[in-house]
């Protein structure tokens, strides 16, 4: 059986990924209604982006850290982490392709990368108690 603290990390763990199923679906569907409306590709997905990450935001927030703290403080720790987050999974990627590794195992790693680093930041961070 799993201690407390293990049961608790699992279960963010979970909610966690959740979130991002939910964040990845909302942020694609606002990039899909946008160019149906006839906005570029680019400016979609802009938008597209912010939306799924201001989603996330208040998801992990409310959901899966249960934080009560200062809105302002936390979206900045959170946009600064996805920032940190987003930077290693480009050089990850980067680099992978650039060493001769078939793209798709580089995208691969490069989205666990980011969960794992996106998730530690947030829970550590963002949202520590």
């Amino acid at each position: 059986m799993l201690q407390p603290k293990s049961k608790n990390l699992v279960i963010q763990l979970v909610k966690f990924s959740l979130v991002g199923l939910l964040n990845t679906v909302s942020g694609f569907s606002i990039i899909l209604v946008l160019m149906w409306l006839g906005y570029s590709p680019y400016l979609s997905n802009f938008v597209g982006y912010i939306g799924g990450l201001c989603l996330s935001f208040i998801l992990n927030k409310r959901l899966v850290f249960l934080s009560r703290g200062e809105w302002r403080t936390e979206a900045l720790k959170f946009f600064t982490s996805f920032l940190i987050a987003y930077s290693l999974n480009f050089f990850t990627l980067y680099y992978l392709i650039t060493f001769g590794l078939v793209p798709i195992m580089a995208q691969t790693v490069s989205i666990v990368m980011y969960f794992l680093v996106m998730f530690i930041l947030t829970r550590q961070w963002v949202y520590k108690k």
